[in-house]
């Protein structure tokens, strides 16, 4: 499996690792590792694992934004074009049978 170490840039100063952004929207929505491993039907060892080594795949990165309310963006530098990138749960659940 690969996985990828993802840097964010909040207002053009601070970067944040994946398990960080995560963290910290955890933080202010008032969500525990134990909840939102519920809301994502995974074990709480396994997400505060991935948290602790931050090996979020991008995948695991915007399933879990979908589901603490964020999006998760791609901007172009040159045009500044926004795109949004969704999860889509029956696509993922379709490809994950398919797999097995």
């Amino acid at each position: 499996m690969l996985y990828c170490y993802y840097k964010i840039i909040i207002g053009g100063d601070l970067i944040m690792s994946a398990s960080k952004v995560i963290k910290q929207i955890m933080v202010e929505r008032d969500i525990s590792v134990k909840n939102l491993a519920e809301m994502l039907g995974v074990k709480s060892q396994i997400l505060s694992n991935k948290l602790y080594r931050d090996t979020f795949t991008y995948n695991d990165y915007v399933k879990i934004a979908n589901m603490l309310n964020c999006t998760v963006q791609t901007v172009t530098k040159d045009s500044g074009k926004v795109f949004i990138n969704e999860y889509n749960s029956e696509i993922q659940e379709t490809t994950s049978a398919t797999n097995q």
